[in-house]
């Protein structure tokens, strides 16, 4: 059952609108839920599915109640009008045989099935609501298969797909969908609620996400903002002279390179904001917002957009086979004691 810790506050608008077309009985029979990940697509979708199925859902805010029988149900697991297509995990049936492993796409057996029983009538004689998540993993036969479902909707059953990469999805799929997007909330919105919810270091936090209020919860107890702060004093010893670059590099790669240089890419980008010297510019990385200033005293708009095009390059090989202490090596070796030209 959703709780009010479900309840995010860059989905209000989203929400205000679906509880108005539900009241007015213009819910339509399809919603494909999209957006960046960390955005709460799925508390948003089950928090829809409560509501729907809530034999008395609150008449102001649309929310479900939480105490009749359909939201314990719900709260359960196992109320009859809900169905969930998901990824199936080893050990979990599918026609019959278990799974010797995790399945990686949506079957087309997990599909039949459900449109077998969406055209049964709703055991509960309210709405018939059903989640696919993630849609966008759907083998191709699975995909047409619910199609079928799509052409032809039974009245009052909701289908919510929720996916990561909607292009991904079949144009016919898409086309038979009302498309509800949640985009990541303003940066001043997230510190807010992460502030709220007891985070330290927010705004450090925010900006290791990529924007993520939620991504950034998660990252809270890992100790990635010290592990960042750190990796950028390594980086201006480097700089300055002080550090030694291959010994930086050799404790780079045996964290976690990628990581790493997603941060460097983080900072380079704000550096050259601060070195282009237009007005005061909206940086990702405000905590180290005075340490790079000194940083860039040093160095010009050249020199970083040099280390901006090499570290793409690295970004690339990271993934590869490539050794990662020498790609380390050769990234930092570029960040050698240099003086403005």
């Amino acid at each position: 059952m959703p709780t009010t810790a479900d309840r995010y506050p860059w989905h209000a608008a989203a929400w205000r609108t679906l509880v108005d077309r539900h009241a007015q009985g213009r819910l339509p029979h399809a919603l494909l839920i999209d957006g960046p990940a960390g955005t709460g697509r799925h508390a948003f979708a089950h928090r829809i599915a409560a509501a729907i199925l809530c034999a008395t859902p609150d008449a102001t805010t649309g929310e479900a109640c939480g105490g009749c029988r359909s939201c314990q149900l719900f709260s359960a697991g196992s109320h009859a009008d809900f169905h969930h297509l998901r990824l199936l995990l080893k050990g979990e049936s599918l026609g019959g045989k278990k799974l010797t492993q995790d399945a990686t796409r949506i079957r087309i057996d997990q599909v039949r099935q459900l449109g077998a029983t969406l055209s049964l009538s709703a055991q509960h004689g309210g709405w018939k609501v059903t989640l696919v998540e993630p849609a966008d993993l759907m083998m191709p036969e699975a995909a047409n298969a619910l199609l079928k479902t799509l052409e032809e909707p039974t009245p009052q059953t909701l289908l919510m797909l929720v996916a990561t990469r909607r292009n991904r999805l079949l144009p016919t799929i898409r086309s038979r969908c009302q498309r509800l997007s949640l985009a990541m909330p303003a940066r001043d919105q997230a510190v807010a609620w992460l502030t709220g919810q007891g985070v330290a270091d927010s705004e450090a936090l925010l900006a290791l996400a990529d924007g993520s209020p939620l991504l950034a919860l998660d990252l809270a107890n890992d100790g990635a903002v010290t592990a960042r702060r750190e990796a950028f004093d390594a980086l201006g010893g480097v700089l300055t002279g002080h550090n030694d670059p291959v010994a930086v590099a050799a404790k780079w790669s045996a964290a976690d390179p990628a990581r790493l240089f997603g941060w460097l890419g983080s900072w380079l980008v704000d550096m050259i904001r601060l070195k282009s010297g237009a007005g005061s510019p909206v940086l990702d990385n405000r905590d180290l917002a005075d340490r790079m200033q000194v940083l860039i005293e040093t160095i010009d708009l050249v020199y970083l957009f040099a280390r901006l095009d090499e570290l793409q390059r690295a970004r690339r090989l990271v993934e590869t086979q490539v050794n990662a202490q020498l790609l380390c090596e050769e990234l930092l070796l570029g960040w050698q004691p240099t003086r403005p030209t």
